[in-house]
C-alpha cells in the first residue's frame, strides 16, 4: 500500500484494531527506510568562532560549567579540575590550547567529557547545538576541512551539507596530543 492509497488515521478512529495496525504499518516502513541510510551521527559544537562536530560515540556527557578548581603550575589552557559525580576531571580551553584566547564563559558555554576510560578529558565548548547526522556521501578529507581551522591538527575528515563545512574534531587526538599532555 502506498502513502497515497493508506487511509488517514481519522478514518480509523472508530477502528482500533486497524488505527494500531495502520500506526505499525507506518511505524515499520519509517523505520526500513531510515536504515537503509547509513547516517554518521555527531555532536555540534563551537570552539571560539569555528564550528566543529565530534563523534557522538566519543561523548560521554554534555553539562554546564562546573566550578573549577586551578591547578598549580598548570598551563593557562588547563582551566581547572571539575569535580563530576566524585570523578575529578581535568577541563581544557582548546580554544586558549591555540592561542586564541579564553573561551568567554557565558550562558551557552559548556563542557564536554570525553568518553575516554583511561584519560579522563573535558573540554569547554563555546556552544552545543546537540545532533548532527550525516550521510556518508557528504564526509570529505581534512584536507578540504582544516584550512584556516586553528585546530586543524586535532581534525579528522569532515561533513559538508547545505553548503556548510563540519569538521570532525578528534577527542582521541587532543588527548593524543603531545601539547596537552605536557600540561604540567
Amino acid at each position: 500500500m502506498t502513502e497515497a492509497a493508506a487511509p488517514a488515521l481519522r478514518e480509523l478512529a472508530d477502528q482500533p484494531f486497524e488505527l494500531l495496525r495502520e500506526m505499525e504499518r507506518r511505524a515499520t516502513a519509517r523505520y526500513a527506510s531510515d536504515a537503509d541510510t547509513t547516517a554518521w551521527v555527531g555532536v555540534g559544537l563551537r570552539v571560539g568562532s569555528h564550528r566543529y562536530v565530534v563523534a557522538r560515540e566519543a561523548i560521554r556527557e554534555v553539562m554546564k560549567r562546573p566550578d573549577l578548581t586551578r591547578v598549580p603550575g598548570a598551563q593557562s589552557w588547563l582551566r581547572g579540575l571539575a569535580n563530576v559525580r566524585g570523578q575529578l576531571l581535568p577541563v581544557v580551553d582548546l580554544h586558549m590550547l591555540v592561542d586564541g584566547g579564553p573561551t568567554s564563559s557565558d550562558r551557552r558555554t559548556r563542557v564536554v567529557i570525553a568518553n575516554n576510560d583511561d584519560v579522563p578529558m573535558a573540554v569547554l565548548a563555546s556552544e552545543v547545538f546537540g545532533f548532527r547526522r550525516f550521510a556518508d556521501q557528504d564526509r570529505v578529507g581534512a584536507e578540504d576541512a582544516s584550512g584556516d581551522l586553528a585546530l586543524a591538527e586535532f581534525v579528522d575528515g569532515a561533513f559538508r551539507r547545505d553548503g556548510a563545512t563540519w569538521p570532525v574534531l578528534s577527542f582521541d587526538r587532543v588527548i593524543n596530543s603531545p601539547r596537552l599532555l605536557s600540561a604540567v
